[in-house]
């Protein structure tokens, strides 16, 4: 019992001091519920894993009780071409939030190489991407417009309200599946160049 409390101690320290080592970063893209259903959002080793061509829409409504639910739309086609060994695709995507009517857009180029040795088949792909980001400012309410009893004031005079903008990036991630025919695992790493998406 002493032993396994010093163990118990010891593992949790230790996973303490890795948390507070490692930097953590918000996600850019949205999530579908039904990942499956949406395979070259999950990893771009998907781009053309089936033989014919595939066309995929995807749509997500999250609380669709609220007045400015999370509506996400996304778009996907990819192909095989045996000849090359190769898969090719493309996505877009946009998700819009909020009452400031705050969207997030996307398009990607996908590629795939397989590789086949020994019943399975081995699929690196990566994207290159191109997003925007953006805004209704005149949307938004601060509270230096707030002035209670008389209404709203008609903007604001905070100097960090002029920095806020709409943005444009490029990003670029990669991956890996392997897959035989009983199964299948992967890995992948999206936004490589950790691209700047703050609106400031």
């Amino acid at each position: 019992m002493i032993r396994f409390e010093k163990m118990n101690k010891k593992l949790t320290i230790f996973f303490v001091g890795l948390l507070a080592a490692t930097s953590s970063f918000g996600q850019i893209d949205p999530q579908f519920s039904q990942f499956y259903a949406a395979p070259l959002m999950v990893n771009p080793g998907y781009t053309g894993s089936i033989a014919e061509h595939r066309i995929i829409f995807n749509g997500r409504i999250q609380w669709p009780s609220l007045p400015q639910a999370y509506q996400t739309m996304a778009f996907s086609w990819d192909m095989w071409r045996p000849e090359l060994r190769s898969g090719f695709g493309l996505q877009v995507l946009t998700d819009k939030a909020g009452s400031a009517g705050l969207r997030y857009t996307t398009a990607r180029f996908n590629y795939s190489y397989k590789i086949v040795a020994n019943n399975w088949v081995i699929s690196p792909g990566l994207y290159f991407g191109y997003s925007l980001q953006s805004f209704d400012a005149n949307k938004l309410l601060f509270g230096d417009q707030l002035d209670f009893g008389q209404g709203n004031l008609p903007g604001s005079q905070d100097p960090n309200v002029a920095k806020l903008n709409n943005i444009q990036f490029f990003d670029t991630g990669v991956g890996i599946l392997m897959y035989n025919a009983k199964t299948w695992f992967g890995a992948s790493v999206y936004q490589l160049n950790e691209p700047n998406a703050s609106l400031i």
